[in-house]
C-alpha cells in the first residue's frame, strides 16, 4: 500500500497473526489471484474466494480450475442491433412527438397520477 525507501505498508489477505511488524518478507512479482472455477457460479464469496453463502453450495470448491486476477476488466456488453423498424403506439400524439423504434427501450418519466401506467397499457394493447 506504500512503498519507501526504508519501509514498505502491505495489506495482507487471510492469516495475518503469524506476521510481525519487522519481519522480512519477499515480493512473488504477481498481482493477487484467485481459483475460479464451475462450483463458483451463483455463489457470493469474499475478498479471498471463499464461498459465503451456504444456500448455493451445491459442491465444494475444488482446486481445479484457473487463476485469474482481480483486477480484470468486466465483459462487455452485447451489442445490439440498430433500431430499423418503427413502433406505432396507437396513440396519436406519441406518435408524431416521439418517434420509438421496435427494440427501443424508453423510459416513460413523471409525476405521480398523470396516467404513465395506463399510457404504456394502451400502447402494450394495441400492440396486440
Amino acid at each position: 500500500m506504500n512503498l519507501e525507501k526504508t519501509y514498505i505498508s502491505v495489506l495482507l489477505f487471510g492469516r495475518d497473526r503469524s506476521v510481525l511488524p519487522g519481519y522480512v518478507v519477499s515480493r512473488t512479482n504477481s498481482l493477487i489471484q484467485f481459483l475460479v472455477n464451475e462450483s463458483l457460479l451463483g455463489s457470493v464469496v469474499d475478498s479471498l474466494g471463499n464461498k459465503l453463502d451456504e444456500i448455493t453450495d451445491v459442491a465444494p470448491i475444488s482446486n481445479f480450475g484457473q487463476f485469474r486476477q482481480v483486477d480484470l476488466k468486466a465483459p462487455g456488453i452485447m451489442p445490439r442491433k440498430k433500431v430499423t423498424q418503427p413502433l406505432n403506439t396507437g396513440i396519436l400524439i406519441v406518435d408524431s412527438l416521439i418517434p420509438i423504434g421496435l427494440g427501443q427501450r424508453e423510459l416513460v418519466i413523471g409525476d405521480r397520477q398523470i396516467g404513465k401506467t395506463s399510457l404504456v397499457l394502451d400502447v402494450m394493447i394495441n400492440q396486440a
